[in-house]
């Protein structure tokens, strides 16, 4: 995903790329990348913001089934050929070398769309997860066993809950 210098002026303009994500070195779950971003130039900066777009393949923390999400991500990030300082403060610039002739977008895009991922992956808001006891996926079947029964090992704990709820009424 790269942008030659020359081809950018004061005027916006825009650019279309369509990347296998290996290609950036996105993980093999992500599909095709699509990328719209409309960039112009301030003297020796230039501004970009645009869109990303993929499917990614997820398995659900919940229940472990497969399923798939698109992800939709804007960006606004500033490219700069100036000096880049030693203690960088601002985590949307690009710096680039006085020097060079192009932008490279990939890792920029590589590391936005991996920051997207959620930390928590649901196949949907409702998962019923698994059953703890024979892992039958409760989002498909149901199972007879007794999930509601209490664990022995908080019956003291749960004594002395009633002793200081009967001791305030």
């Amino acid at each position: 995903m790269e942008i030659l210098l020359s081809h950018i002026s004061d005027e916006e303009k825009l650019f279309e790329f369509d990347e296998r994500s290996a290609a950036i070195g996105l993980p093999e779950q992500f599909g095709r990348v699509t990328a719209s971003i409309h960039i112009y130039s301030l003297g020796q900066k230039y501004f970009a913001r645009g869109t990303l777009e993929v499917d990614v393949r997820l398995t659900c923390d919940i229940c472990l089934d497969e399923f798939e999400r698109h992800f939709e991500e804007h960006f606004e990030v500033l490219a700069d050929s100036g000096p880049e300082p030693e203690d960088p403060d601002e985590e949307e610039v690009i710096y680039i070398s006085p020097k060079a002739l192009s932008i490279d977008f990939s890792d920029f895009v590589r590391d936005q769309l991996l920051l997207a991922l959620p930390i928590q992956k649901r196949c949907r808001p409702d998962c019923k997860g698994l059953c703890p006891v024979c892992g039958a996926n409760l989002n498909r079947e149901t199972c007879s066993h007794e999930t509601g029964s209490p664990d022995p090992r908080w019956d003291k704990l749960r004594a002395l809950k009633m002793k200081i709820e009967n001791s305030e009424n």
